[in-house]
């Protein structure tokens, strides 16, 4: 049932992605670029993006319904992961257990969309200055969106800072639904806050895993020069760059890439478990345990 539910959640984010896409093309097509163009106006067909919403809309209450019988049926308790804090729902009987489907399927959807959006942040930055007519780069532009006016750090830097703006706004309903306790006072529930968006960081890990694979392989692999390797091969550059003095070459086989891999899974394991120093009762406390400590 988990499964199946998280593939409909994705199902969910390409459609509204598609619509989303769709709605960018179609301004850029209604803007006329010739004197024709302003003599007669451009047919918008407005009826494809709102398909492709109310696609969103309708497979948002197909996965409530689903969770609302399949979770009774099966046993399965649905859950909004956030890494360093997992908020059960109960699925109960009636209109209120649909209601409370519904409102997990929502919350598990905008999840969904802002680890896409982070993924989209990071790859945007590191296509900065890269080939505009390149798809993958348009891509990442398109969805950032207005983020893209602040340079390439602040908008890295900053994610943490929208991430817990967004879990303020999010905790509150949370506590009214009764699935969290009363939260901190206002200095620890910012601080909390904080945490939550420095977790986010962690959704980048299985992508900068993936890009440096991919440039490693690429660099003794030709695989054509599809836009994708293109593009590939800029952010794998980009990531590669400020480490390459360290020497991590041995003759003709470049290893910085699969180093820059080993330090991203042993940075977020720290990040996730802490690391605890044999031989002291002390170490460095991860972030979920940092999140329950400033709850105290």
């Amino acid at each position: 049932m988990a499964w199946l539910d998280s593939l409909l959640n994705l199902a969910c984010l390409l459609l509204g992605w598609a619509a989303w896409s769709l709605r960018g093309e179609l301004k850029q097509r209604g803007r006329p670029a010739t004197l024709a163009g302003t003599l007669r106006p451009v047919v918008v067909p407005t009826a494809r993006v709102w398909f492709w919403a109310l696609g969103a809309v309708g497979l948002l209450g197909l996965r409530a319904l689903l969770v609302w019988h399949g979770g009774r049926a099966s046993e399965w308790v649905p859950r909004l992961d956030l890494g360093v804090v997992s908020v059960a729902f109960p699925v109960l009987p009636g209109w209120s257990g649909l209601g409370l489907a519904m409102v997990h399927a929502v919350l598990s959807f905008g999840v969904l969309c802002t680890g896409f959006w982070l993924w989209m942040v990071l790859l945007d930055g590191l296509a900065e200055g890269g080939p505009a007519v390149n798809p993958f780069v348009q891509m990442a532009r398109s969805v950032v969106g207005p983020w893209r006016r602040w340079p390439v750090p602040v908008r890295l830097l900053g994610t943490p800072l929208v991430v817990a703006a967004l879990w303020l706004g999010m905790e509150p309903v949370l506590v009214a639904l009764r699935l969290l306790p009363e939260p901190a006072p206002w200095p620890a529930r910012m601080l909390q806050a904080l945490v939550v968006g420095l977790n986010a960081w962690l959704v980048w890990k299985p992508l900068l895993t993936g890009l440096l694979l991919l440039y490693w392989l690429n660099l003794y692999i030709y695989f054509g020069s599809h836009p994708f390797w293109e593009f590939v091969g800029w952010c794998g550059r980009r990531l590669v760059a400020p480490w390459r003095r360290l020497g991590f070459q041995i003759r003709q086989l470049d290893l910085t890439p699969l180093v820059l891999v080993a330090g991203v899974w042993g940075v977020s394991h720290v990040a996730e478990h802490g690391i605890l120093f044999r031989g002291l009762d002390r170490g460095i406390p991860g972030l979920a345990e940092v999140y329950v400590m400033l709850a105290r």
